[in-house]
């Protein structure tokens, strides 16, 4: 799997779940997955395509980097769970 495949999936779900307001190419190029960087708007995209960038690496498996996307956002989502967890103790 390239990164621009595993961009374009992620995109696929985030726009789905969106339902289609919102896109990872507000700041990705989907073909060739490079960072746009006149993008603005929806940083939780920014957010999500530069997690998948940091945790990518193109000698694992498609299986191993679904996994590793899949884990990076499972931890993105616990930490800003927990942060709004404080919020409202607040």
């Amino acid at each position: 799997m390239t990164f621009p495949q595993l961009l374009q999936r992620a995109n696929e779900a985030y726009e789905r779940e969106s339902g289609g307001l919102v896109s990872l190419t507000t700041y990705f190029n989907l073909e060739t997955g490079e960072r746009i960087e006149t993008g603005g708007g929806d940083t939780l995209a920014l957010f999500i395509g530069l997690e998948l960038r940091d945790t990518f690496d193109s000698s694992k498996s498609d299986d191993d980097q679904l996994t590793d996307a899949a884990n990076a956002m499972d931890s993105a989502a616990k930490q800003l769970t927990n942060l709004s967890t404080e919020f409202d103790l607040a």
